[in-house]
């Protein structure tokens, strides 16, 4: 089986994002900084109008 392997190539502003963190988070390894940014960023993304909601299962799971 293949490994995949991602290759990050991080723009200016991502670079500068990066470096404040640093700074602001000595000690932490770079990947877990990159890691919670990811985080961060997905978990401020606007909902898909496609998502389900989250009611529905509510809904389906009070029968």
């Amino acid at each position: 089986m293949p490994r995949t392997h991602i290759t990050f190539y991080p723009d200016q502003r991502v670079e500068q994002l990066l470096q404040q963190e640093k700074a602001r988070r000595p000690g932490v390894s770079q990947s877990q900084i990159i890691s919670d940014l990811i985080e961060e960023a997905l978990l401020k993304r606007k909902p898909s109008r496609h998502r389900i909601p989250p009611e529905t299962f509510t809904r389906i799971a009070s029968f």
